[in-house]
């Protein structure tokens, strides 16, 4: 799953930051799905005026989205 891609490719070490980023992506094209707790956990950490960067650029590029829900959930 997901997460478990996420895990192993952190594991292995070396650039793990690298590593895990392309993990990600390739996971994310494969499975078609990011469990909202890991969406949560990663809008959790960021700060108010990048949540906002976020929201402005897909309202600018996606407006029909429904992926800005989850930012919006999140207090910003």
């Amino acid at each position: 799953d997901f997460e478990s891609a996420i895990r192993i490719a952190v594991s292995i070490g070396g650039p793990s930051n690298t590593i895990a980023s392309i993990a990600g992506a390739l996971a994310y094209a494969y499975y078609k799905h990011i469990p909202k707790s890991i969406i949560r956990k990663a809008l959790h950490r960021l700060t108010k005026d990048m949540k906002n960067l976020i929201l402005e650029f897909e309202e600018k590029h996606f407006p029909e989205s429904e992926s800005k829900h989850a930012l919006l959930a999140i207090e910003i």
